[in-house]
């Protein structure tokens, strides 16, 4: 289970993403950071919040530095 511990202590990630509508799949990999206030936390929690899903308010965003896709 990944937790908000896991980038804190090694914050290297690799990310595997699938659409299978079109049956594509890729990989990024990068490195983790947290993101609490700032442009990208208010442009996230916007667009979440904007979506009406009755999701909880967005508590941080995790941000991925890529070192390869």
């Amino acid at each position: 289970m990944w937790t908000r511990a896991n980038p804190l202590n090694n914050s290297t990630v690799a990310v595997a993403i699938y659409k299978s509508d079109d049956d594509v799949t890729g990989q990024v990999k990068g490195e983790a950071s947290f993101v609490d206030a700032g442009p990208l936390f208010e442009e996230v929690s916007g667009t979440i919040e904007g979506l009406q899903a009755g999701l909880p308010p967005v508590k941080s965003v995790i941000k991925i530095t890529l070192e390869s896709a």
